[in-house]
């Protein structure tokens, strides 16, 4: 049908949508109380907010996701398949328990992956070289996992709990709206210069894209 047609490009195009929504989202919630109700949106923040979480997340988490949904599927049909006992075969096929395996796969491994390939994306679109990504990383990684440790296990489970494939990214990008805009905020925040080489400024390119954009505005009023 058309849907089954067209799904790469509908997955594609909600990820899309969703990331540009995140980092105008973050922006809105770090703007100045100044500003006297209209948001000064830096596009060339939302573009490279939404390009890193192109690259490092959504082609990913598609990939990954599908992976694990072929993975898992195989691993059911092979333990029913076996001579496990009826009760055993039961336990590891429930649809909580596979779901945690993937939740926990997902968070030992893909989620740190992710969020340093957001940092190093983002900061090399700042003008950055590959010093500058490894100040990112050791300066903020740990930091976005742990943050994420909860909010992500309790969010994936409901992701993997989806009964279709194609449903477990659209329930991601639902909760990626929201970690995305709290990653655009740390990427974009000042890291203490400890190098004495004047780049700790935060946006590293020396635009203030962290306080206001220079591209356009976008009048809220709040």
């Amino acid at each position: 049908n058309l849907r089954n047609q067209n799904l790469f490009a509908f997955l594609c195009s909600h990820e899309i949508f969703n990331d540009v929504c995140s980092d105008v989202v973050a922006q809105a919630v770090t703007a100045d109380k100044e500003s006297g109700g209209i948001l000064h949106l830096d596009w060339r923040r939302v573009g490279r907010s939404t390009s890193a979480a192109v690259i490092s997340d959504d082609f990913p988490f598609l990939a990954w996701s599908r992976g694990l949904w072929s993975a898992s599927e195989a691993a059911v049909a092979w333990v029913h398949a076996s001579n496990m006992s009826p009760l055993l075969a039961g336990w590891l096929t429930n649809p909580l328990v596979v779901a945690f395996i993937k939740m926990a796969t997902t968070q030992l491994i893909y989620e740190p992956v992710s969020s340093a390939g957001f940092l190093s994306i983002n900061a090399l679109m700042k003008g950055g070289g590959l010093r500058a990504c490894y100040r990112e990383i050791k300066a903020k990684l740990m930091t976005a996992w742990k943050d994420g440790l909860v909010y992500w296990s309790c969010a994936h489970m409901v992701v993997f709990l989806m009964p279709v494939w194609w449903l477990q990214p659209l329930a991601d990008n639902v909760a990626t709206l929201f970690f995305n805009a709290y990653l655009s905020v740390l990427a974009n925040k000042a890291i203490d210069d400890e190098d004495g080489d004047g780049n700790g400024n935060g946006d590293g390119d020396g635009d203030g894209s962290d306080q206001h954009g220079v591209d356009g505005t976008l009048g809220l009023v709040g």
